[in-house]
């Protein structure tokens, strides 16, 4: 019998059996390769690092356009920072189409269209697809619900239902006590019409997340940030100087290593004129500020120019190294020309303060809340439940919105704010005439103050100030472009027919 065609027929069956292997081989590894490259983006996003989050999942969208967790990943780092808010929405508009009626994932992407609504001014539609997802979700503790509740508190806040608002915060706080700018946000509501009961609850927000004997640094980093904010809002008029300072102390020596309640202490030792405790505790903050800590740097370094002691907090910084010499003559010619521009000093023009936590990551627990995508490996509380309902699709959404889930605004505001600060930062560094730049930055600190406090800021006159930075600016077409951006976002335009 000739046995040729038999072991022809055998080796092709073995070559093809072999070149199958060698594709589940190669596909596996493909997906290992994905799932790292996953792991890795949602990384650099939970730790901030923002471009590196966004290369990550622009590679990966490369490969695999409708990949749900880049598209949340990418999607929630443009709301957050309130750019590319157009785009945003066809991501999240292209995760619906592949995830299908997934609850979960559907409820995400309600909050996050909410937010859209609410960047826009559309707060009605906003409460009303809020209101709904909240109503059909099982527990509330579970994310998306505090997201949910949240940002309804918020949008119920702008359309003047402040007892709802309320409502809706004491929701949060009673499944997820743990999430800092909660108690911050319902503070300052408090505070505008009852700053004891505001006081009280920052107190009892203290003793929540930090009791005695009981926390470790993060946890006490978040508790001193309460205390903070209370002392921040006692220096609000009507002015409670000495109940500042009593909340300045008691932070402090709850928690010596942040460096947010000598840094805040530096408004109040510039309100009552004392020299010599600004400096003091300006060397007591630069010894606890990290040179990692940029945005608080950055922070400290805009405040100078609005602040009548600005030299010797730029000098401070200096001595700490960190600013060099070279920024420090630079940074003091900026600061003379703007005090020069506006003539004496008056109650507006010294510095005001930062919410501890706000920009920089002084501990685990920073202080704006959004759901942000999270390693696949060690995904926290439901944030692994949701990956595994979602493993047998095909995806791999694994979203971090368990106790440790990052937050990194202190209000809805936070990233303006942040903007605000960037802005700051950046017209400090332009080459501008000195007058326009030290009024531009004049500018931006008043609208900085005005938005800190609360959604429900003066929007015709942050309007006005931002038309006049970018009056003062336009020499300079990208910083014009910046301020334009930034009042887009906060649908206020600052050129004519805009």
């Amino acid at each position: 019998m000739n046995a040729g065609p038999l072991l022809a027929a055998a080796g092709l069956a073995a070559v093809r059996a072999l070149r199958a292997y060698r594709a589940s081989t190669q596909l596996r590894q493909a997906g290992r390769q994905h799932a790292e490259k996953l792991a890795e983006a949602t990384r650099a996003h939970a730790a901030g690092r923002f471009d590196a989050a966004l290369y990550g999942y622009g590679e990966l969208l490369q490969v695999a356009p409708d990949e749900p967790a880049a598209l949340i990943g990418v999607a929630q780092i443009w709301i957050d920072h309130g750019i590319n808010l157009s785009d945003a929405a066809l991501a999240l508009d292209r995760v619906a189409a592949a995830a299908g009626n997934h609850p979960r994932v559907r409820a995400y992407l309600i909050v996050l269209r909410a937010r859209l609504d609410m960047m826009a001014g559309r707060y009605s539609a906003a409460v009303a697809a809020l209101t709904a997802i909240v109503g059909e979700l099982p527990d509330p503790g579970a994310e998306p619900g505090p997201s949910a509740w949240y940002y309804l508190a918020v949008c119920l806040m702008e359309t003047g239902d402040e007892a709802g608002a309320q409502r809706a915060f004491h929701v949060v706080l009673a499944h997820r006590p743990q999430l800092v700018h909660v108690w911050f946000a319902l503070g300052r509501l408090l505070a505008e019409r009852d700053r004891p009961a505001a006081y009280r609850l920052l107190e009892q927000g203290r003793a929540v997340l930090a009791p005695p004997g009981q926390a470790d640094l993060a946890a006490r980093t978040a508790a001193a940030a309460l205390l903070v904010e209370a002392a921040l809002i006692a220096l609000d008029a009507p002015r409670e100087y000495d109940r500042a300072r009593h909340y300045l102390d008691a932070a402090a020596a709850l928690c010596p290593e942040s460096p947010y309640p000598p840094v805040n202490q530096l408004a109040l030792d510039e309100q009552l004129g004392d020299l010599n405790a600004f400096q003091r505790h300006a060397r007591e903050a630069m010894a606890r500020i990290r040179p990692a800590d940029q945005h608080l740097i950055a922070h400290l370094i805009a405040a100078a120019q609005a602040s009548e002691y600005g030299s010797h907090l730029l000098t401070v910084m200096r001595d700490a190294r960190l600013i060099d010499q070279i920024e420090l003559r630079r940074r003091l010619a900026t600061w003379q020309q703007a005090r020069a521009d506006r003539g004496p000093a008056v109650n507006n023009h010294f510095y005001h303060g930062i919410v501890a936590g706000h920009g920089a990551s002084v501990s685990g627990v920073d202080f704006a809340y959004t759901a942000h995508a999270a390693p696949a490996a060690g995904v926290a509380g439901t944030g692994r439940q949701m990956a595994d309902d979602h493993r047998g699709t095909g995806h791999a959404l694994n979203i971090n919105t368990g106790d440790n889930a990052r937050i990194d605004h202190v209000s809805v505001n936070g990233h303006i704010v942040g903007r605000l600060e960037d802005l700051a930062g950046e017209v400090g560094e332009g080459d501008l005439p000195r007058g326009r730049q030290g009024a531009a930055l004049a500018e931006l600190g008043e609208i900085r103050n005005e938005v800190r406090g609360r959604p429900g800021f003066d929007r015709a006159e942050v309007r006005d100030r931002l038309a006049r930075v970018r009056t003062l600016v336009a020499a300079d077409p990208a910083l014009a472009a910046q301020v334009d951006s930034l009042a887009a976002a906060l649908g206020l335009p600052t050129t004519p027919g805009g």
